[in-house]
């Protein structure tokens, strides 16, 4: 799986990179994937979650760290989606039905991460945000951060903002048309196009590394069990020949004291 993401990395680096570029070099603004405005009321703002689990348990805490930060999202606003990669997340939500309206067409096992999944889901968020169905977009997955930690994260999908590409904060603003000419027919049906494989290209990043996560996560947990399993055995031997120990000292005793009762 991580070969397969590192092979598909530069393609979604020269997405990234022809983004910023657009960013920087041109004037175009109120883009439907760059809002310059945010829906008046927060409340009524309707957020879209793909929440990443694993398809079964025995994995640690690695479902519900995933878990308890979708929830801690959904309760931050009334009118939430949730979409999901894995039926651990599945199986717990469904059975919370007040959090969040579930699209349980957009199920999927979490087991061999495939890019037609991230672009099914992909193509239902964008086309759910193009309508105004939803007004922002989320995935939760559990990041890697080394071959012993891993932690919970929420990474925005749409509404995208210059922020998420950092190299824009330090553009050139002289030369914006320089490059304009360049997209053919125009930057924004180039963004039209692009910005969809970028969130696309998100998601199955998402995906593989939470994938991975899981491996490493029921690894650990398989050995802390054994490693306990282990020491239990150890202290019920120990525990077992003491008693036998202590038996046969009794039974030892008893003979002698018998013996001892024959003489007289």
């Amino acid at each position: 799986a991580m070969k397969r993401l590192a092979a598909s990395e530069p393609y979604f680096e020269k997405l990234q990179e022809t983004i910023t570029d657009i960013l920087i070099h041109t004037h175009i603004s109120n883009i439907r994937y760059f809002p310059d405005e945010k829906p008046a009321d927060p409340e009524k703002i309707k957020r879209c979650y793909v929440c990443i689990t694993s398809d079964r348990g025995l994995a640690g805490a690695y479902n519900l760290n995933v878990i308890k930060l979708t929830e801690e999202q959904l309760k931050m606003s009334k009118n939430n989606i949730l979409m999901f990669i894995g039926y651990a997340g599945h199986n717990y939500f469904k059975k919370r039905v007040q959090l969040a309206e579930i699209d349980s067409e957009y199920c999927f096992a979490a087991v061999e991460p495939m890019l037609y999944r991230a672009r099914t889901i992909t193509e239902r968020i964008v086309s759910q945000f193009c309508s105004g169905n939803i007004d922002e977009a989320y995935v939760v997955y559990t990041k890697m951060q080394n071959a012993l930690a891993a932690q919970a994260e929420l990474i925005r999908l749409l509404p995208m903002s210059r922020d998420m590409f950092p190299s824009t904060s330090n553009a050139n603003q002289n030369d914006a048309n320089q490059y304009e000419e360049l997209y053919d027919p125009s930057p924004e049906v180039v963004l039209d196009q692009i910005v969809p494989n970028y969130v696309k290209g998100i998601i199955y990043g998402a995906m593989i590394e939470a994938y991975a996560a899981e491996q490493n996560a029921r690894m650990t947990a398989m050995k802390n069990a054994t490693d306990n399993a282990k020491e239990l055995v150890d202290k019920l031997t120990l525990q077992y020949n003491r008693v036998r120990q202590a038996a046969i000292t009794t039974e030892l005793a008893e003979i002698v004291g018998g013996a001892g009762l024959e003489e007289y």
